[in-house]
């Protein structure tokens, strides 16, 4: 492997690593009924890589936290983002 692809790959696992606490920890925050702080660290995770998935978590630390207007666009974003994706591999071959 060469260095840069080394370096890459490592910081793939970081980013992994953090987003992964940061839902961890965001999940312990909400039931703990902690929503500005979920929300803080589901946004953390955004700002690494802006997965649906986490988009759904800060929608319902929202909806929790009777953020509705703000719940409903993250719930937007996660419909615009699953939409945008296609469903596998042959989806981006097919001519």
């Amino acid at each position: 492997m060469t260095a840069s692809l080394i370096v890459i790959y490592y910081r793939l696992d970081f980013e992994q690593n953090c987003i992964a606490r940061c839902v961890a920890k965001g999940e312990e925050a909400v039931a703990a009924s902690d929503y500005e702080g979920a929300i803080a660290l589901y946004s953390a995770a955004i700002g690494l890589r802006g997965d649906s998935s986490l988009f759904a978590h800060r929608s319902r630390a929202k909806f929790s936290g009777a953020l509705y207007a703000e719940a409903i666009i993250d719930a937007e974003k996660v419909w615009m983002v699953t939409i945008m994706l296609p469903r596998n591999y042959s989806d981006c071959t097919d001519a």
